[in-house]
């Protein structure tokens, strides 16, 4: 997702995930990383725009992210089918 949205014109792209960065293996240098912990790092700069998943899954971890997010009241969030279902089971 990462990938597309930059070569789609997105411009600046940060492709964050919980599990350490040292696991990633990601290539592209003209995409940045981050590590999530309980919602959007500090260090990066408020996005425009959201996209939750695809490969964060059903868990804790991502309700907890999705209810931050929502928290700091973020418009434009994109969520794939996992996250949907997150919201479902936890109304």
């Amino acid at each position: 997702a990462a990938s597309s949205a930059y070569r789609f014109g997105a411009g600046y792209v940060t492709w964050a995930s919980f599990d350490s960065l040292g696991k990633v293996g990601f290539e592209s240098p003209e995409i940045l990383t981050a590590q999530l912990k309980e919602g959007i790092p500090h260090d990066i700069r408020k996005p425009d725009s959201i996209v939750i998943g695809p490969g964060l899954g059903v868990t804790d971890q991502t309700l907890a992210l999705i209810k931050n997010l929502r928290d700091q009241k973020f418009e434009q969030v994109l969520l794939d089918a996992d996250a949907i279902t997150l919201i479902a089971q936890h109304k």
